[in-house]
């Protein structure tokens, strides 16, 4: 189940990436098309009520609205209804419907061995056929034949 709203929420997220620009326009669902007023460009927090330039001379971004709370997020009418946002009332119950969405899968590296054999030779005989195919510690992978240290096996 958590999993299903991480995954709203990194769905959300790529939604809205392209978004982040959508406090500096008037339309963003604020009447007055005046700025409330300017931040930093690298650094929010500061803020000035008047256009200015930073010591590298970026202009400050103009905030309107809501935008003055960290945690809100402006979307144009026309983004909201494209994207098909839909808004209810708060209510207790189950959140319902699943869902469905793209991913990777990869190995997890910390687990990988690899296997290399410090002879010239040949594979005789290949026991797993297929990448990704389950193995067993232990388990014989193939046998190689190398002249050279059969050669010295037999010396020996």
């Amino acid at each position: 189940m958590n999993t299903r709203f991480t995954c709203l929420a990194m769905l959300l997220a790529l939604a809205l990436a392209g978004c982040g620009d959508a406090a500096r326009h008037p339309d963003a669902g604020d009447p007055d098309p005046r700025p409330l007023y300017y931040r930093h460009p690298m650094d929010p927090s500061i803020t000035s009520p008047t256009p200015a330039k930073d010591s590298m001379g970026m202009d400050y971004v103009p905030v309107h609205g809501a935008a003055r709370e960290a945690d809100a997020v402006l979307l144009s009418p026309a983004l909201v209804h494209n994207l098909g946002v839909r808004t209810v009332a708060l209510r207790h119950g189950h959140a319902g419907g699943g869902v469905r969405t793209t991913g990777l899968t990869a190995f997890d590296e910390r687990r990988l061995a690899e296997v290399r054999v410090r002879t010239e030779g040949f594979v005789e005989q290949l026991a797993v056929r297929a990448p990704g195919e389950a193995v067993r510690r232990g388990q014989m992978l193939f046998a190689v034949y190398a002249p050279r240290l059969a050669a010295a096996q037999h010396e020996f």
